[in-house]
């Protein structure tokens, strides 16, 4: 019999969407929590609720949310580990500042970010490296500026996509007004936050161009994850992938090039590469290695198997 499971999630939704029928593989989800039932917390926004709520177990996931990290922000990881030790079983998050963050208590497993594999029916095999493109929204640990710098530095065709502008009064009126409804646990209207993209224009983006450049130096208090999304996702497509270890957590992945954070020095190093990569080889090299080892239905499997363990 599959463990009955409650998921608990506010802002994560775009991930928790494509790992939803992964999570109805392995376990009966039910609309209600109750205490025979696990009541798990999909995203930073959520992690508060399952204290408050009937479980036979509760377990969260625990992604890089928009304000300080608990990398840097004492309160906050204090807060974290303490809700952990008093009201939770288990905690999953992944390899980066979280697991960094809370690595210290014994609840804390990590695994890898599970993405939308799927993206990797449109492969697109790279023959050369001519183009450039940096995806993120406008936080300051994204380090865009940099990643901007750097494709100039190149000479070579480039984007840094969406495109940076200024909210507009009646979008920060919209957003103050879905904060408000959401701290009152009231419906709140979804829409796209400013510098954000709808995801299949995002696919289309990762598709124009040949490689993808993520170089970004710690803007304390914030921390992003150790890979983005769109990051991964642009691989699938078969985007070569240039990267830097902002944390210094060492590079997991055969296929992603690593460049140092000066920005002449990154340009430089993207064009040795492209002067000496069999590129369509590499192409997809990439593409398979991250749809194997970001594959949601084993990372899902892995889910289960540790809150089984728990039961």
């Amino acid at each position: 019999m599959k463990p009955k499971l409650h998921l608990v999630v506010r802002g994560a939704t775009h991930f928790l969407n494509y790992e939803r029928p992964y999570f109805e593989k392995y376990f009966d989800l039910v609309s209600q929590p109750g205490p025979d039932t696990v009541v798990f917390a999909y995203g930073p926004d959520a992690f508060d609720i399952p204290p408050t709520l009937p479980a036979r177990l509760r377990v969260a996931y625990v992604l890089p949310g928009y304000g300080p990290s608990p990398l840097y922000d004492e309160d906050r990881r204090a807060h974290l580990l303490d809700t952990i030790e008093a009201s939770y079983d288990l905690v999953f998050t992944n390899p980066g500042p979280i697991y960094e963050a809370l690595k210290s208590s014994p609840k804390v497993v990590t695994h890898l970010f599970a993405i939308k594999t799927g993206i990797a029916r449109h492969f697109r095999p790279r023959t050369r490296i001519d183009s450039l493109v940096h995806i993120s929204n406008e936080q300051p640990q994204k380090d865009s500026a940099r990643n901007a710098e750097i494709m100039a530095l190149t000479g070579l065709r480039h984007e840094l996509f969406p495109p940076r502008t200024a909210y507009t009064p009646m979008q920060q009126r919209m957003y103050r007004f879905r904060k408000w409804l959401r701290k009152h646990n009231l419906p709140a209207p979804m829409f796209l936050h400013p510098g954000y993209a709808r995801h299949g224009r995002v696919v289309q983006k990762y598709l124009e161009y040949d490689g993808f450049v993520h170089v970004a130096g710690e803007v304390r208090p914030y921390s992003d994850g150790k890979y983005t999304a769109s990051f991964l996702e642009a691989g699938l497509t078969g985007s070569i992938l240039f990267w830097h270890d902002t944390l210094g957590l060492g590079n997991d992945l055969e296929t992603v090039f690593d460049l140092p954070l000066d920005p002449p020095a990154a340009a430089g190093r993207i064009l040795e590469i492209r002067d000496s990569l069999d590129v369509a080889a590499h192409s997809r090299q990439t593409s398979d290695e991250i749809r194997t080892k970001f594959d949601p239905d084993a990372i899902t499997r892995f889910r289960c198997e540790q809150i089984e363990a728990r039961l």
